[in-house]
């Protein structure tokens, strides 16, 4: 077998690769967003059922406490309207629930949080950018505006897959690695 063929055959694999990625990419989005309807078709029957439920709920104790003032039975009456109070909580709780959630952009807590994005390929960019020079995972997550943390995975992998080389331990630095003389 000739380098040539070698060359074309690892040519024609990485566009299999690179095809059978999208495709999976492509059947994982796919499965994520009917994942995603399914959760809200199901979140949205299980608003109207406890709507109904706390509206059924509610229904009765008007009744009850109407029924309650038309008997002029006091005690029942003002147990009555501490229960229609309770009730329209529950209705309001009820309603509360149905309410969409903006997802991927804020935590539990409301802070704005980036979108899911690829780092590797903009941590290599960057080495690339400066070959001679060696970085910390900190120094490129301030460039990059991401985390320190997943700077540092990122850098690990890339040093796992060849495309990156550690230069120091203390602290960890990485530069982009130098292709190997054939």
């Amino acid at each position: 077998m000739s380098l040539q063929d070698a060359m074309r055959i690892l040519e024609q694999e990485a566009d299999r690769r690179a095809t059978a990625e999208a495709e999976l990419a492509r059947a994982q989005a796919e499965e994520d967003a009917r994942r995603q309807q399914a959760a809200q078709t199901l979140a949205k029957a299980r608003m109207v059922e406890d709507a109904r439920q706390a509206l059924t709920d509610l229904l009765t104790a008007v009744t009850t406490t109407y029924a309650a003032l038309l008997a002029d039975d006091e005690a029942a009456f003002a147990t009555g309207l501490e229960s229609i109070y309770g009730g329209t909580a529950d209705v309001r709780k009820a309603a509360r629930v149905g309410q969409p959630k903006v997802t991927g952009t804020t935590t539990a807590w409301g802070s704005n949080r980036n979108t899911p994005r690829p780092l590797r390929p903009h941590v290599l960019e960057h080495l690339t950018k400066h070959p001679d020079l060696a970085f910390t995972a900190n120094e490129i997550a301030k460039v990059l505006n991401r985390s320190s943390g997943a700077v540092a995975n990122a850098l690990d992998t890339l040093a796992r897959n060849g495309e990156a080389e550690l230069v120091s331990e203390r602290p960890s630095r990485f530069r982009v690695a130098k292709p190997q003389d054939a």
